[in-house]
């Protein structure tokens, strides 16, 4: 497994080479660490993800509003296959600069989800 703070720099997951002015922050998850996010989310969040019947299953995603309706983030599940799980990420996420939030995921991701990513 590499380390995912490292080897995602290149492609712009963590820290791109420009910084646009909307970059968005990515939650990485495992599906044990929902309930603690959950709980710690802002309030809107938390009625947001509730309303939309938001399940902690892997490769699911779902974009966060902020109070004004417009685009936040994104809170996404990762599982044990990191390449797969990017993929529908990915291709669940709308065009966007993201940045995977590096307090939001307790594991090391090996550069497989790098590859699904892209």
């Amino acid at each position: 497994m590499a380390d995912i703070k490292n080897n995602a720099s290149d492609f712009g997951l963590i820290a791109p080479a420009s910084a646009p002015d909307n970059i968005l922050p990515l939650y990485l998850l495992t599906a044990d660490m929902w309930d603690m996010w959950h709980k710690t989310a802002a309030a809107h969040h938390k009625r947001w993800l509730d309303a939309q019947g938001f399940k902690p299953k892997v490769g699911r995603v779902i974009t966060l509003p902020g109070l004004d309706g417009s685009l936040t983030g994104a809170v996404a599940i990762i599982g044990k296959r990191p390449i797969w799980d990017a993929a529908a990420i990915a291709n669940g996420l709308p065009e966007q600069t993201w940045q995977i939030d590096s307090t939001s995921t307790d594991r090391t991701i090996d550069d497989s989800f790098l590859l699904g990513w892209a």
